[in-house]
């Protein structure tokens, strides 16, 4: 009787590795199953609940393969409760997503139909939570833990309350929505951060409102390409009737749910500095920049000027999208038009250039390093290209700020988190310009 057991142990141990060697380092759901009944291909079909207690437990991660493998290292270090789930699994299967909001999505809907025996069991004494779409002419969203079936249209359950706040975040800067208990008297400040279209100050029309409700409905029940197509439609038609800022809009909401599987709902909590920092900033600057707004693609350019001597001088553009630097947006320039150590002409060359590139996507906030000098050359480049994007400068001895307009420059607190935002892109446009310069400079010594 041992050697039997012995002998299933193994075969089951090794039949366990085998699977967990093949794996997908993909975002996506996995399952755990006490049978060894397989899990369909086709994503539609499901899983199959033929027997009680076949499906142990539904997960979501950003690597399956190293979720997965998690399980199954030194025992001691888990709970009971755990230990004992995975001595009960015979098979692991998984399905692929898009992204890890899709699987975050796609995981609630599992759980709902197959209400696993381990994803009941420990909850904890606490139940899901749930994404809430109220009723009404102005529908808010919300989380809620105790569904109403009359009260309003429910998503859910959901088993990771962060993963939810984070993916309700994301949604919020595609398409705006009331979140509010009550509606208010006057706008707040989700209005004025570009979360909120205000309809309790009539910012926005019934009709306008509950397409975004309708969307962001769409969005939870996994349809993104239905909605991109939408929008895309209405882009055109706004497009036509030459109501560019409405196109904008639209074309950002697109280019959000077009790269939305680069968006990381599963990472650590550090990732959310950048974007209050980004957040920080945008509620600083908006008060000389009423145009500005916030949403998932803010672009940052920031430029800088380096030679020695007025030689080799070259320029430096890069780019930080979403408070994160993107490296493969970088771009040089080696000046042609100036043979002086003049870094304000230089300047305005580069960003003469730079407008040129109507194919390059436009930024939302463009940062110089130096002072009234560059405020003035993006000025004369912006003028003669007829492009008007917010500019100001940073000048590095006091890390004062100006901005066009404004004859005294505008110091923040050292520990601001606008400004630290603002060094860092400048910094590293600094870092990035150098570069460039120094390998000019090696070339030309070169005999």
């Amino acid at each position: 009787m041992e050697a039997i057991c012995a002998y299933n142990k193994f075969t089951m141990i090794k039949n366990i590795k085998f699977q967990l060697a093949n794996l997908p380092n993909k975002p996506g759901i996995y399952i755990f199953r006490g049978n060894t009944r397989f899990l369909s291909e086709a994503k539609g079909s499901y899983l199959s609940r033929d027997n009680a207690g076949q499906i142990l437990y539904i997960g979501k991660a950003n690597s399956i393969k190293k979720r997965v493998q998690s399980y199954f290292r030194d025992s001691s270090v888990f709970l009971p409760r755990i230990t004992k789930m995975v001595s009960q699994i015979k098979k692991i299967d998984f399905i692929e997503t898009g992204s890890e909001i899709e699987a975050l999505l796609f995981e609630s809907e599992l759980i709902k139909k197959q209400k696993p025996k381990y994803n009941s069991q420990w909850k904890d004494d606490k139940n899901f939570l749930y994404i809430k779409v109220d009723k009404g002419d102005f529908p808010g969203v919300s989380l809620d833990r105790k569904p109403k079936a009359k009260s309003g249209q429910y998503f859910g359950p959901f088993t990771d309350a962060i993963a939810v706040r984070k993916t309700l975040n994301f949604l919020r800067r595609i398409f705006p929505y009331r979140s509010c208990n009550k509606m208010p008297a006057k706008s707040c400040l989700w209005y004025h951060i570009n979360r909120c279209e205000a309809p309790c100050a009539n910012k926005i029309s019934q009709k306008e409102y509950q397409k975004i409700i309708s969307q962001i409905t769409l969005f939870l029940k996994g349809k993104v390409k239905k909605i991109i197509g939408q929008l895309k439609k209405e882009m055109r038609a706004v497009a036509k009737n030459k109501e560019y800022e409405r196109a904008a809009v639209l074309r950002d909401r697109i280019f959000a749910l077009e790269h939305i599987r680069e968006v990381n709902i599963l990472q650590k909590e550090q990732e959310q500095g950048a974007v209050n920092s980004l957040l920080a900033l945008v509620l600083f600057l908006k008060k000389y920049f009423p145009i500005l707004r916030l949403h998932p693609a803010f672009r940052i350019e920031a430029y800088d000027i380096s030679n020695i001597s007025g030689k080799l001088t070259t320029g430096s553009m890069i780019v930080f999208l979403d408070g994160k630097k993107t490296s493969s947006e970088y771009r040089m320039f080696k000046i042609k038009t100036v043979t002086s150590s003049d870094d304000v002409a230089s300047m305005k060359e580069v960003l003469s250039r730079r407008f040129k590139h109507q194919g390059w996507v436009m930024p939302d906030l463009i940062l110089l390093d130096g002072g009234k000098g560059q405020i003035k050359a993006a000025y004369l480049a912006q003028k003669e290209s007829g492009i008007t994007i917010p500019y100001i400068a940073l000048a590095k001895k006091e890390e004062e700020i100006y901005i066009p307009g404004r004859s005294l420059p505008i110091k923040l607190k050292f520990d601001s988190s606008a400004l630290l935002l603002l060094r860092a892109v400048r910094d590293e446009a600094h870092r990035f310009a150098k570069k460039y310069h120094l390998k000019l400079r090696s070339k030309k010594m070169i005999p």
